[in-house]
């Protein structure tokens, strides 16, 4: 985006921000030069600024940025006094964090560089414009603000982070996460400590010992229907058989696609233990008052007998209740017994143990007696209540899983057995697990977000076998190779995807690349890593060994990133730091030369205005007018490749713009005999841009394919086309328009591509043009926050795209 923009952008943040929705800056300005110090003074205040003070020394500059705090300072580069102002200023950014532009009128290369040292935040020549000035303050304030917002932003997700790990750590259940091949791929560490760690095998193999899904897995069914199921299972473990209860839940990606299950193992033995020694105390007390009513009916005569027996059944049913009381109130779960009412439609609180209360925050004298749908009126719309009726009816047990509880008093999560004993009593055993489902739920959420992060990073995967057979592909390495979703699998890489692929005369392990290095791999057992270019691409492959349990390579997971777009930039970076420099060399140049010629020029025409038409003095001065003015251009242009100069810039359609362009020269294109193609949608999103500008560097750019053009064939020819082409981009880090001009001229020599845009390098004769176009036209795309790319093939054709950032 344009500095403009930018500095819009960011003063809208802050009016959000801060409900001050205007702020204007303190600057501190640091001139040994009272005259231009008061003159600065009156630019600052008049744009609103507040001066807090003027130093004419490093020393002075550095008390005054320490006692006033301001939120810039101006900083001369040279002062008088013992500290430089660069020193000073590298001292109020230690201090203080203060950003700092520097004033400069001309300072030489080793100045600059020190002064680069101390991380400035812009440059302003003297004498400064106020529009000039006004830019460089805004953006150092944005970018300084940037800069403290970004460091607070990861400061705060680094805690998050932190935040997160802990919670999936401190878990109490065990939490296994399954790929779709039943494949073990997290385990936490409560799961680890119970049954040592597994990940990578199959579940069924790493807990039972199987070589196939284990009958009834929650896991299978939930990636059969997208529920969430639970199942019980028994292990051995090193503290003897224990029972638990497993929970499937379904993980998606963004598309709505099972991709991985999320296993939840709790330990229910305790519960299973007091459940078996419930039912059977309750199952002996019906059994034994049966048999003792049987025989008080059938043999009177042996009453005597029988109280004596019914006084020691009473015992031991005292006894029993007894137990059983202490086990139902002191039991973790929450225990509550309910009677039927009117055949089933409603229940009667029974009993209620002290796990219950605490559970329902409700005490037990208060709801004895009392109607089910009463005391939890939410038990309805959670299906537990329809639950309760079916087990009333058909005396089988049933589990209600993780279900939801909602009234106007409690809410939360509940796991629920009901029971039916043969006295027609209905027992509920039930557990808050909100915590639990809580904790489920991040962590689960947490694990489909990082799947997401890796599904869509732009890096291709694939797995080889040692007999380079490619095993699997993601995505990303399919369309990099141009193949669809699992072509690959199966296919030996080099004859599907290798650099000898196409080359029927290549046979079996002929076609291995010869960049291969898979052998070194296999030598060291460690990762290697090389870039190289394919075809128009730049790619890193990092090729990494995978060990089976004997410490052999068993397989190859290669990593391969395209680094087209950081090869460019990292050569465009160079280019920009050539033409920077040579834009301060042709400043510097241009500003010397400039009134030197403006005198030869003025003096001439004295000559000419004063001499006879047509004499040898007249034509002389004539001539020296002449190349005086041609002098005075080269200056001028060299200004503009060195000069900052954005203009006003305004929201453009790129195809206004080509076309107000072609308008100027599309005549000489005829009159030349070339042939234009033309593709430009008027759809395009509009550009942030100065358009004459634009217009500038599309003129220079067609005026150079048309002498290339003109220079290989004369005349008419059915090769003679320039094509340009408009496209929008979402490839790179933000939108773009890409403007593409593609002519098949004699194309450009690889030994000088990458210094065409070099001041002053031309490949014309003498005399035609001054080799700055190219430099000019690479500025002002630069200053619009784009890139101008050159791509040519010596003798078929040269292409140079414009891309320019879409407004925002």
């Amino acid at each position: 985006m344009d500095e403009i923009n930018l500095m819009k952008s960011s003063s809208q943040l802050s009016s959000r921000e801060d409900e001050n929705s205007f702020f204007k800056a303190n600057v501190l300005i640091v001139e040994d030069e009272a005259i231009i110090a008061i003159e600065l003074q009156k630019h600052l205040e008049s744009m609103g600024y507040r001066v807090t003070s003027k130093a004419a020394s490093g020393e002075d500059a550095v008390l005054m940025a320490r006692e006033e705090n301001p939120d810039l300072v101006l900083m001369d580069i040279t002062l008088s006094g013992k500290i430089s102002g660069i020193e000073a200023a590298r001292q109020i950014r230690t201090s203080r964090n203060i950003p700092v532009i520097y004033l400069t009128a001309h300072s030489n290369e080793e100045t600059l560089k020190q002064a680069t040292q101390t991380e400035p935040y812009g440059y302003l020549i003297k004498p400064v414009g106020d529009k000039e000035l006004h830019t460089a303050i805004e953006i150092a304030l944005i970018k300084h603000r940037t800069e403290k917002q970004l460091r607070s932003a990861v400061s705060k997700a680094q805690e998050e982070e932190a935040k997160t790990k802990a919670i999936i750590a401190g878990i109490g259940d065990g939490i296994i996460l399954q790929d779709t091949d039943y494949k073990i791929i997290y385990e936490n560490q409560i799961q680890k400590d119970l049954s040592g760690s597994h990940l990578g095998d199959y579940c069924y193999k790493a807990y039972t010992g199987r070589n196939t899904i284990c009958e009834s897995c929650p896991v299978e069914m939930s990636f059969s229907d997208g529920q969430i199921h639970k199942g019980e299972r028994s292990l051995a473990t090193s503290k003897g058989t224990r029972h638990y209860e497993l929970t499937s839940s379904p993980i998606r990606d963004t598309a709505g696609k099972i991709i991985a299950a999320v296993k939840v193992l709790r330990d229910i033995t305790e519960r299973k233990l007091i459940e078996e020694e419930l039912l059977k105390h309750r199952e002996k007390l019906t059994l034994l008052v049966e048999d003792r009513t049987s025989e008080l009916t059938s043999a009177v005569d042996l009453l005597k007998n029988e109280i004596m027996e019914r006084r020691k059944t009473e015992d031991a049913l005292r006894e029993s209740e007894r137990r059983y009381r202490e086990l139902f109130n002191y039991m973790s779960s929450g225990i509550t017994v309910y009677e039927s009412l009117e055949n089933g439609d409603d229940f009667i609180i029974k009993d209620f143990n002290h796990a219950g209360e605490a559970i329902d925050k409700i005490r037990k004298q208060d709801i004895i007696g009392e109607r089910l749908t009463k005391v939890f009126p939410g038990v309805k719309e959670s299906g537990l209540f329809e639950v309760f009726k079916r087990v009333w009816r058909t005396g089988e047990t049933e589990h209600h899983a993780i279900w939801y509880y909602d009234d106007k008093r409690i809410s939360g999560w509940r796991d629920n057995h009901i029971y039916r004993l043969s006295t027609g009593e209905l027992i509920s055993v039930y557990n808050d697990i909100t915590d639990q489902v809580i904790s489920a739920e991040r962590e689960s959420a947490l694990l489909r977000q990082l799947k997401t992060i890796f599904e869509n990073f732009p890096v291709g995967i694939v797995y080889l076998d040692d007999k380079f057979r490619i095993i699997s592909s993601n995505k990303f390495f399919d369309d990099f190779a141009g193949f669809r979703e699992g072509e690959l699998n199966g296919k030996i890489c080099y004859e599907a995807v290798g650099e000898y692929a196409d080359d029927p005369a290549r046979k079996g392990t002929d076609k291995i690349c010869s960049f291969c290095r898979k052998a070194e791999c296999a030598g060291s057992k460690k990762p290697v890593t090389m870039e190289r270019p394919i075809k128009d691409k730049f790619i890193r492959v990092t090729t990494i060994p995978e060990l089976n349990e004997k410490g052999n390579i068993h397989r190859f997971m290669e990593i391969v990133e395209d680094i087209t777009d950081r090869k460019r930039a990292e050569a465009e970076a160079v280019r920009a730091s050539h033409l920077a420099a040579l834009g301060e060399l042709a400043a510097g140049v241009a500003h010397e030369i400039n009134n030197p010629i403006n005198g030869i020029i003025n003096y001439t025409q004295i000559l000419l205005n004063s001499g006879t038409e047509g004499n040898r003095e007249h034509d002389i001065a004539r001539r020296i007018i002449k190349e005086g003015d041609r002098i005075a251009n080269i200056v001028r242009s060299l200004l503009s490749f060195a000069r900052d100069n954005t203009g006003d810039r305004v929201p453009a359609n790129i195809a206004d713009i080509i076309s107000e362009t072609l308008g100027l020269i599309e005549i000489q294109l005829k009159k030349d005999g070339i042939r234009l193609v033309l593709d430009m949608p008027r759809t395009l999103p509009a550009v942030f841009v100065q358009p004459q500008q634009i217009e500038q560097v599309f003129l220079n750019i067609i005026s150079n394919a048309r002498y290339a053009l003109n220079s290989k064939y004369d005349g008419t020819h059915d090769d003679k086309i320039l094509g340009i082409f408009g496209q929008e981009s979402k490839n790179g880090p933000r939108p773009c328009i890409q403007v593409v001009f593609h002519d098949r001229g004699p194309g450009i020599r690889p030994d000088i591509l990458d210094k065409i845009m070099n001041p002053f390098f031309s490949t014309k004769p003498g005399g035609i043009g001054t080799g700055l176009g190219l430099s000019i036209s690479h500025g002002i795309i630069s200053d619009h926050g784009g890139r101008l790319l050159i791509d040519s093939v010596e003798g078929k054709f040269a292409k140079v795209t414009v891309e320019l950032p879409v407004r925002h």
